[in-house]
């Protein structure tokens, strides 16, 4: 951290992601503005986007380190060992009613059980929790319903959780990078993918599937932006209210956008695939199957002494205040 004579202080801020992803645009960006504008130019950032300091895997390391002050990463890929209770958002079983609801949700077990648990040990601090929409299933064949018709099949899986959800149903979970699904569903070496409906028109997905299912509650992902802990202790009262107010309205912000996205991807593609909701009963009929899925994330996390049981049940209760605060139906496991 730099502090000129005039008392200027000077951050650098990072992030893995093209410049002009929607996160970026809505999320991280808006943050630094909101920043700027609420210390009248106290606070300026050395900004450098799409890995051009950093890769996302050394992005952790770099804001422990100082070499990065605020820093965006994808917790469940980069730093699952770090950080690895911070992806229960990963774990399935839990529907909610919008996008809106797993923000609110989220950050509300981020800073306060996750950043208790393992952020304030980490020496890092939460200033964005940026979620995708609900991953969902991609396929390149007839929809599929009760259990029966989700076994006996290849599913690109984003790992962790969801390789022990596609398990659960009896198929094989194969591990494919974003940019490379395309071609493994053109070229038939997997007949359905998890990812989100917002993935869609970018990645042209609808060219290569028939069918997506919207609501299945599998689960999603998410990019923190996280800065150095030492670094916000040393930071003017002032700025440090002014970045939690940032956080505030950027998150707000990003949500919007991803609910966006989400719409986009679904009305630009709906000429090409068939999207369908599974029933209550038929999510009834899945739900023991996500049940041993979230089960066997809790298990791994125990049994390296993280308190995962204990995360999941935060995780359920934030989701049902969120729900309340939303004025929808409490949401809870299957």
């Amino acid at each position: 951290m730099k502090i000129d004579e005039d008392g200027t202080i000077t951050l650098r801020i990072a992030h893995y992601m093209p410049n002009a992803h929607y996160l970026v645009k809505n999320g991280i960006e808006v943050w630094m503005d909101e920043v700027q504008k609420r210390t009248d130019g106290q606070v300026e950032f050395e900004y450098y986007p799409a890995g051009q300091l950093v890769s996302a895997e050394e992005m952790l390391s770099s804001v422990q380190s100082g070499v990065v002050h605020v820093g965006a990463f994808v917790p469940a890929s980069s730093a699952s060992a770090e950080l690895p209770l911070t992806d229960v958002l990963t774990v399935p079983g839990f529907p909610a009613s919008s996008t809106q609801v797993v923000y609110d949700a989220y950050w509300d077990v981020l800073q306060n059980e996750l950043y208790d648990l393992e952020w304030k040990e980490a020496g890092i601090r939460p200033a964005l929790g940026m979620v995708t929409g609900r991953y969902q299933f991609l396929i390149n064949d007839e929809p599929r319903h009760g259990l029966q018709d989700w076994s006996g099949h290849t599913i690109r899986s984003v790992g962790g959780a969801m390789d022990f959800v596609i398990q659960e149903f009896g198929s094989a979970s194969v591990n494919i990078p974003g940019p490379e699904e395309y071609e493994a569903l053109q070229r038939g070496l997997i007949d359905s993918a998890a990812n989100t409906l917002e993935s869609l028109v970018p990645y042209r997905f609808n060219e290569v599937i028939t069918t997506a299912t919207t609501n299945m509650p599998i689960g999603a992902s998410v990019s923190v932006l996280a800065i150095n802990q030492e670094v916000y202790d040393e930071l003017p009262v002032n700025v440090q209210q002014a970045m939690d107010e940032a956080s505030e309205v950027a998150m707000q912000s990003a949500a919007d956008a991803t609910t966006a996205q989400l719409t986009t991807g679904v009305e630009e593609t709906k000429d090409d695939v068939a999207f369908y909701e599974l029933t209550d009963q038929e999510l009834a009929d899945l739900s023991p199957a996500l049940t041993r899925a979230r089960d066997r994330w809790i298990a791994q996390r125990e049994k390296n002494g993280d308190p995962g049981q204990q995360v999941v049940d935060a995780w359920q209760k934030a989701l049902e205040d969120a729900e309340a605060n939303a004025g929808t139906a409490p949401v809870g496991s299957r």
